[in-house]
């Protein structure tokens, strides 16, 4: 089964059993809102809280945009997975490029990007870590017990 997903006809998501991922998404602007989209509604079919929902869309989605602006930064073609597991009382969001880590600016006037501190303040746990193969972006929430 194929359907329109990002302007593309391709193989949906795949969902199961408390996991959720897309994989190899082409690392362009265009791609993300489709991609935001599809894991809020995965989230929002936990047991997360709504407001948790929107936290995890709105950090999950600036991983997701710094993966595409920073990761090929000579615009070269690339791409990212994103993953989202729900077990365990918490809910877990990866992001994985395969790009080269661009540092900011050493001049703090003349960095722009609020990125890490957003996804920090948006989620329980937030996790970077650059590397010479990508960069991998890991974003957890609790999962509220339901006793």
């Amino acid at each position: 089964m194929t359907e329109q997903f990002a302007g593309r006809t391709e193989t949906p998501p795949v969902t199961a059993g408390g996991r959720w991922s897309l994989t190899s998404v082409p690392a362009a602007l265009s791609e993300l809102a489709a991609a935001r989209r599809g894991l809020a509604e995965f989230a929002a079919s936990t047991t997360l809280p709504s407001d948790r929902v929107h936290d995890v869309a709105l950090a999950a989605y600036e991983a997701m945009a710094n993966a595409v602006e920073h990761a090929y930064p000579d615009r070269t073609a690339g791409t990212f997975d994103v993953r989202a597991v729900a077990a365990d009382g918490l809910f877990t969001v990866t992001v994985t490029d395969r790009g080269a880590w661009k540092c900011g600016d050493p001049d703090p006037a003349l960095r722009r990007g609020r990125g890490i501190t957003l996804m920090r303040a948006c989620s329980d746990h937030f996790e970077l870590d650059p590397g010479p193969d990508g960069t991998t972006a890991v974003l957890e929430w609790t999962i509220p017990s339901t006793t």
